[in-house]
């Protein structure tokens, strides 16, 4: 079906208080849900991301920590998309959101819906999500991945031309630097 319509089934489905994704290439640590569940209810957050670490396809580190931003608003997150994984919202509270039918960056055009609603993400400092770098992944082609963030920057959230050059050239030196 695709990974947008198997979210779409996922949400349509879903009866508890809070929404999150695993990715099949993504790890969550043993004590994620309990520490984020916490973090989120102490706090009164409706919407959270945490860090993550990358792995490589056997889960060996590879050393690379990806910090969650600690508040983002809308204009935030179009710059520093959090990694679907590490991201849970509170669905009793916001609704359900759907996304559409998008081969690349369905989540992030899920989470610029949820932001709308609830004007900030907060983020952990803590790695709860683990990333496995695999080959052949959706995420591996880098130029195809540029031309998604275009797509979802000028047709899908209707940015002008200047401001979507501006966050495409801020997306490519945040890939290359790190």
């Amino acid at each position: 079906m695709g990974t947008a319509i198997a979210r779409n089934v996922a949400v349509e489905k879903a009866n508890g208080q809070y929404l999150a994704f695993i990715d099949s290439d993504d790890l969550w640590k043993k004590e994620k849900l309990t520490a984020q569940l916490s973090f989120m209810e102490e706090n009164n957050y409706k919407f959270t991301s945490t860090s993550y670490e990358e792995v490589d396809e056997k889960r060996n580190p590879t050393g690379k920590k990806i910090l969650s931003q600690k508040k983002l608003d809308y204009d935030g997150l179009l710059k520093f998309n959090q990694g679907n994984s590490t991201i849970i919202y509170n669905a009793n509270e916001l609704g359900k959101f759907y996304i559409p039918d998008i081969r690349k960056r369905n989540d992030f055009v899920m989470w610029l819906q949820v932001i709308k609603k609830t004007k900030y993400i907060y983020g952990m400092e803590e790695a709860l999500t683990q990333y496995r770098i695999r080959n052949g992944s959706l995420s591996q082609n880098k130029l195809d991945l540029i031309k998604y963030q275009w797509k979802v920057y000028r047709e899908i959230e209707d940015l002008s031309f200047i401001k979507s050059t501006y966050l495409l050239l801020h997306k490519i030196i945040t890939i290359i630097l790190r």
